[in-house]
């Protein structure tokens, strides 16, 4: 009995393609004008009424699971230049975020896992920075200069707040030796 509960809502939370919604959706509104059209009487009129129902049903399911979309992949300067739409759009807002961390601008609030830095553009895009926040375990590649994305939303100042493991790092070419990280303490604040 738990086993089918579990298989159930297993079941309910694999995500279904919005094709199989807006397919379902057009067959169910097709299918209650045909019925109304062929079938007089009360019969029809209800069963049309049915389609009909779940027809909008699908098309207000497909509208729904189309507003959140999968994280929106990003270079800082394209995030940069289209900053005001992507904080108009809710459903947007949700990013990764490709760049560098700027040489010196990593801070680390003492006695803490909080990060305040500034990310770029890569040398082979348009020149762009973004501040970030993020709070948490940065990865042991984690350095000034160091090629990463980051996954956040944009908030209304303009940052990035990136969600907790948020922060992927790529894997310099030479492992050893390792720098030691270039932290300064941030200033005290809330």
């Amino acid at each position: 009995m738990i086993e089918d509960a579990l298989e159930a809502l297993a079941a309910a939370r694999t995500p279904v393609p919005l094709p199989l919604i807006a397919t379902w959706a057009a067959l169910g509104v097709v299918a209650a004008v045909i019925v109304v059209r062929l079938r007089d009487g009360d019969f029809g009129r209800r069963a049309g009424a049915g389609l009909f129902a779940i027809g909008a049903a699908s098309v207000a399911l497909l509208c729904a699971v189309g507003r959140y979309e999968a994280p929106i992949y990003k270079h800082v300067d394209q995030v940069v230049a289209e900053r005001q739409k992507l904080m108009l759009r809710a459903c947007r807002r949700h990013l990764q975020v490709h760049g560098r961390v700027v040489p010196g601008s990593i801070e680390r609030r003492l006695g803490t896992d909080q990060y305040r830095f500034r990310m770029e553009s890569p040398a082979d895009r348009p020149p762009a920075t973004l501040e970030v926040r993020y709070d948490g375990l940065v990865p042991d590649t984690f350095r000034s200069g160091a090629e990463i994305i980051a996954k956040g939303t944009l908030v209304r100042d303009g940052s990035l707040d990136v969600e907790p493991d948020g922060i992927m790092a790529k894997c310099p070419t030479m492992l050893w030796p390792l720098p030691e990280p270039e932290w300064r303490p941030a200033e005290p604040g809330p």
